[in-house]
């Protein structure tokens, strides 16, 4: 019997199949690790994107976690950066990020910081229910 897709899989591959199954498939590991809350995992996976291998050479300090994470997804999935969505305080950081595809109304990966999770959803629904700026 095949694996089960959770309609989280299902969603994120619906929002990007216009990007190669692999690296679509490589994203899920690091989302499910993230979720898990497997640091091990996770920093062995973000050990073999390039992307975040950029990043630590560009920084004097080495990013946190999600920085590489965002930066990860963000090269994984072909968007346009990673964004912030909301009142940015100093100590917390924004309420949601979300990876830029370029319209704030076609599905893309949103995180919430208040559950630390990711979700399938468009940028532009959240602004109009938070009424965010």
């Amino acid at each position: 019997m095949g694996k089960r897709v959770t309609k989280f899989e299902a969603d994120l591959r619906a929002a990007f199949s216009h990007v190669d199954p692999f690296s679509v498939g490589l994203s899920l590991k690091l989302i499910r690790a993230h979720h898990a809350g497997d640091r091990e995992t996770l920093d062995d996976l973000l050990e073999q994107i390039p992307a975040v291998d950029s990043l630590r050479r560009q920084c004097f300090n080495p990013p946190g976690r999600h920085y590489s994470l965002m930066t990860a997804l963000d090269a994984l999935l072909k968007t346009h950066g990673s964004e912030a969505l909301g009142k940015v305080h100093v100590h917390d950081g924004p309420p949601f990020e979300y990876l830029n595809v370029g319209d704030p109304y076609v599905a893309t990966l949103v995180w919430y910081r208040s559950s630390g999770r990711f979700y399938v959803r468009c940028y532009g629904d959240i602004v109009e229910a938070y009424r965010l700026k």
